[in-house]
């Protein structure tokens, strides 16, 4: 009888061991389902990805900010999310009171607003319009609430949003914590070696002087000193006046502007009157990329550096 007991306990105990040992595994396998507000986000979050993990994102290529609306896809992949990213300021705060609401239904929805994340740095808006400050505030034109929210084309911000990622990965997939450690730790690495990268293929260009349609690009030309003589629009939503538009052609001719970079989410119009019959190239500069599921943060920034260089070194 006693040997009886010990083998059926035995035999609880091994099929005990094999229900936990088979529930760790479908944890660790767990896919996890990330939803983020726009592609550079997508492009930072990439490298953690496992086969069967699942990446929306909701504003999509060649859509403003300005002008996003919900769909009833884009709040079910809300809904669904392990894990929400968001920029956190004007860029997308369409997102803030969906997530908010998300977050108070089910506090177990990791949120990152990457803005918050502690040592980020946040340059103020600048106000380089090429006109008089009393001008500009006749125009009704507008800055960000004084700050400039694109913060992701700072690669010092991408290394901390990137360690904000990996520590909320650690936390959905605690059995793999070794392994997001390490890919952490290598896509700093890839952003240290970058860096220098983009700094080398700049360096010739970096005093050519050029002008961009929207002011979206302060924070890579301030860390690798780009020479941007000022802006076309000061608002997104408001063409700039007959006045101003004469002072940037002039400007274009004196101070030998070499390119003008204009943006797929706003139409061409936009930039062809103020340059037409000049002598200066047209580039383009997409400060929200172009979301492909094979690339990364790295190549995001990479092609950025590429559409400088493209049109300023002609």
């Amino acid at each position: 009888m006693k040997c009886l007991l010990l083998r059926f306990s035995k035999e609880v105990f091994v099929k005990y061991l094999a229900f936990w040992v088979s529930l760790l595994i479908s944890l660790q396998a767990q896919a996890i389902q990330v939803t983020v507000t726009i592609p550079p986000l997508a492009a930072l979050v990439q490298p953690y990805l496992d086969k069967d993990d699942q990446l929306t994102v909701l504003l999509t290529p060649g859509m403003s900010p300005h002008h996003f609306q919900f769909r009833p896809s884009h709040l079910k992949a809300l809904h669904e999310a392990d894990l929400i990213l968001t920029v956190g300021n004007v860029v997308d705060h369409w997102a803030a009171k969906p997530v908010k609401q998300i977050i108070e239904q089910n506090p177990k929805v990791l949120h990152i607003a990457m803005q918050k994340q502690p040592g980020l740095v946040v340059l103020p808006g600048r106000e380089k319009a090429l006109l008089e400050e009393s001008h500009v505030k006749n125009d009704g034109e507008h800055h960000h609430d004084h700050m400039d929210p694109h913060i992701w084309l700072s690669i010092a911000n991408a290394k901390i949003m990137i360690k904000s990622i990996g520590q909320a990965w650690q936390i959905l997939k605690p059995l793999k914590a070794d392994q997001t450690l390490e890919k952490t730790e290598q896509f700093l690495a890839e952003m240290k070696v970058l860096n220098r990268q983009i700094k080398t293929l700049l360096a010739p260009i970096k005093k050519v002087p050029y002008l961009v349609l929207h002011d979206a690009f302060y924070y890579f030309e301030n860390a690798y000193g780009l020479n941007n003589l000022g802006t076309i629009q000061m608002s997104s939503e408001i063409k700039p006046s007959i006045k101003r538009v004469l002072q940037l052609r002039h400007l274009i001719q004196k101070a030998q502007v070499r390119c003008v970079f204009k943006e797929p989410q706003f139409p061409d119009n936009q930039l062809n009157y103020v340059i037409r019959g000049l002598n200066v190239n047209i580039g383009s500069l997409d400060p929200m990329g172009q979301f492909d599921p094979s690339k990364n943060y790295g190549d995001f920034m990479k092609e950025l550096a590429n559409q400088y260089q493209a049109c300023l070194q002609r």
